[in-house]
C-alpha cells in the first residue's frame, strides 16, 4: 500500500507549470549591443577628460626687476665692497628666476606628458568604441538572417 501513495504523490510532478515569458533573443541582442555602446562612451568620457594648466610666463618682469635694482643699487655704491654686495644681489635675483623658470618649464613638460596620455586614452576608447559598434553591427546582421 505504501507504493501506491508514493505513486499517486508523483502523479502531478509531470505537468508543465506556468511558462516562464522568453525574451525575443534579438531584442536581448540588441539591448546588450546598446548597453555596450553607452558604456563604451562613458568610459571614454570620464577616462578622457584630462585637463592640465600651462604655464605661460616667461619671467621677463622678474629679470628686468633684478636689473633696475642692480642698477640703483651700483649707481649708490661708493666702495668696492658695497659693488661686490650688489653683484652679489643682481647674482641670486638673476639665479632665483632663471630657477623659477626651469621650474615652468619642468611643469609644463609634465602637463604636456599627462595631455599625450589622454590623447592615448581617448584613441584606444574611441577605437574600441569602433569595435563595439562594429561588433554590435554584425551581431544585428548576423541574427537577422538566423
Amino acid at each position: 500500500m505504501s507504493a501506491n501513495n508514493n505513486v499517486e504523490n508523483l502523479e502531478g510532478l509531470g505537468e508543465e507549470l506556468e511558462p516562464r515569458k522568453q525574451i525575443d533573443k534579438n531584442k536581448l541582442r540588441m539591448i546588450l549591443a546598446l548597453v555596450s555602446i553607452i558604456g563604451t562612451y562613458i568610459a571614454a568620457v570620464v577616462l578622457g577628460n584630462t585637463k592640465v594648466l600651462l604655464t605661460t610666463g616667461n619671467g621677463n618682469a622678474a629679470v628686468d626687476d633684478a636689473i633696475s635694482n642692480y642698477l640703483l643699487n651700483d649707481a649708490s655704491s661708493k666702495t668696492v665692497y658695497n659693488q661686490m654686495v650688489t653683484n652679489g644681489w643682481v647674482a641670486k635675483d638673476l639665479l632665483k628666476n632663471i630657477s623659477t623658470q626651469n621650474s615652468a618649464i619642468i611643469d609644463n613638460q609634465i602637463a604636456m606628458a599627462q595631455l599625450a596620455q589622454g590623447t592615448n586614452a581617448l584613441l584606444t576608447y574611441g577605437l574600441g568604441m569602433v569595435a563595439v559598434i562594429g561588433i554590435a553591427i554584425v551581431v544585428t546582421l548576423y541574427a537577422k538572417k538566423n
